[in-house]
């Protein structure tokens, strides 16, 4: 049948907010579109380019007439927001999130839905170092992968709205276990982060001038200029994986290391073989 709303709530309405409600206004997908944000200004902008029709600061105002409830908030609040809107909403609507890690909120959620739960997590894979609600776009989420979350008590006919809800954005939707999206996602998008916010960090400690700065440096650290705040906030619910990812990376520096103090040539050639080569495979070029 599709996706399809009476009154949709947008919980935070920057870059990936602001898209969500671009794309249900273009579509004609929502009847009603409300953001709810901190700051009035950024709700202005919203509703100037029309992402949303009405906006408040408080979420409670809306949240008993809202069918669908998308939180775009990072995890730490978006699991407060979740709490509070626990006792507020009606029978029959349904809640997801565009959280970049899912064992905390989907934790939380299903404690306190332990059957028929109406939350079903998302994480939609796309992005941008950019924010704010000034650079959202009707056709953000298009060609793009969308996880859903995949678990037994879930309510079924959220199940499906949320799957409906991002395929009607022009999404993928792939349906994955939280603890095996947060495994898969720390080494592909978070490590990645605390990388390149290390190098970008080193480097301008070394007093590197400009003309010195390559694509290839600019290419490896564009994300380190992510939002500090968001990435305090996903390092921290994917602790586990983090750790045990970063010390793998120290692990490969240090035989690395070992083999420029010996002069190893057979060894050094094997490291970039193989990182050209991983590349590629998981590329599939």
């Amino acid at each position: 049948m599709g996706f399809i709303s009476k009154q949709t709530l947008i919980i935070g309405v920057g870059l990936l907010g602001s898209s969500i409600g671009l794309a249900l206004s273009k579509h004609k997908l929502a009847q009603r579109i409300v953001g709810i944000g901190r700051r009035v200004e950024s709700l202005e902008i919203a509703k100037k380019m029309g992402a949303i029709e009405e906006y408040s600061l408080n979420f409670q105002d809306y949240a008993r007439e809202s069918d669908f409830i998308v939180i775009c908030a990072p995890v730490k609040t978006s699991i407060k927001i979740l709490q509070e809107l626990y006792p507020l909403i009606s029978p029959g609507t349904t809640i997801t999130d565009v959280c970049s890690t899912k064992i905390s909120i989907c934790s939380v959620a299903n404690s306190l839905w332990a059957q028929n739960c109406p939350f079903i997590g998302s994480h939609p894979i796309a992005g941008s170092e950019k924010f704010g609600p000034e650079y959202g776009r009707h056709d953000f989420y298009e060609n793009s992968i969308c996880f859903i979350e995949k678990k037994s008590n879930a309510n079924k006919e959220s199940q499906q709205k949320v799957f409906d809800f991002w395929s009607s954005l022009g999404a993928k939707v792939i349906e994955i276990y939280p603890d095996i999206h947060d495994l898969f996602l720390c080494y592909s998008s978070h490590l990645p982060h605390v990388l390149a916010s290390t190098l970008a960090t080193i480097v301008r400690r070394k007093g590197v001038s400009r003309e010195f700065i390559g694509k290839g440096f600019i290419d490896t650290t564009r994300i380190a200029e992510s939002r500090p705040e968001l990435w305090t906030d996903i390092s921290l619910t994917n602790k586990n994986n983090l750790i045990k990812s970063i010390s793998e990376v120290i692990e490969q520096l240090e035989e690395f290391k070992k083999a420029l103090e010996n002069e190893d040539e057979n060894i050094i050639y094997d490291f970039f073989r193989k990182g050209s080569d991983s590349r590629k495979q998981l590329l599939e070029k």
